[in-house]
């Protein structure tokens, strides 16, 4: 479960406690130069983009959903989904990308 990956020294134990941080929301979205190398560019760790996006995506997800649990799985599963295919990730906005 998403909650498991989470469990670093002072962070929050699950997407639901990162939810209702209100730094999560002022941090800085991912954007790229278009003029940079597109081969130069790395995608950014596991940690780095669930504790960056997660809040918005569950809060999206529960807004559907209606139900803690079911927000959480589907958080989840976006997450994998994200990791099966940065490959196709080209550098530009991040979020743009994820929330398609």
């Amino acid at each position: 479960m998403l909650r498991r990956l989470l469990r670093s020294a002072g962070e929050p134990k699950s997407v639901t406690n990162i939810a209702d941080r209100s730094s999560v929301d002022s941090a800085p979205t991912a954007t790229f130069a278009s003029d940079a190398d597109p081969q130069a560019w790395t995608p950014p760790s596991w940690e780095e983009i669930v504790s960056t996006h997660s809040a918005r995506v569950y809060r999206l997800a529960y807004r559907l959903t209606g139900n803690q649990h079911d927000a959480e799985d589907l958080t989840q599963e976006v997450f994998v989904r994200v990791f099966r295919s940065l490959s196709t990730y080209t550098p530009g906005t991040f979020e743009g990308w994820l929330h398609r």
